[in-house]
């Protein structure tokens, strides 16, 4: 799954404290379809790389409900 891209060709994210415990969350919209998530709990892995090519991974679990 690929992250939305704005109309400037930059990466839709931003960084926000979204739990509020004083560290930048990394937030991003990802471009997904009606056949993309299914209902349930599961275990999520981002990867990418920083500017300077430094690879980075982290990993959740997400429950989608209907």
């Amino acid at each position: 799954m690929a992250v939305k891209v704005k109309n400037n060709g930059t990466p839709q994210c931003s960084l926000e404290d979204v739990n509020e415990d004083g560290y930048m969350d990394l937030v991003c919209q990802f471009v997904d379809g009606a056949t993309t998530w299914s209902e349930g709990t599961a275990v999520v892995v981002l990867t990418g790389s920083l500017f300077d090519g430094t690879p980075i991974a982290g990993s959740d679990e997400i429950r989608i409900v209907p």
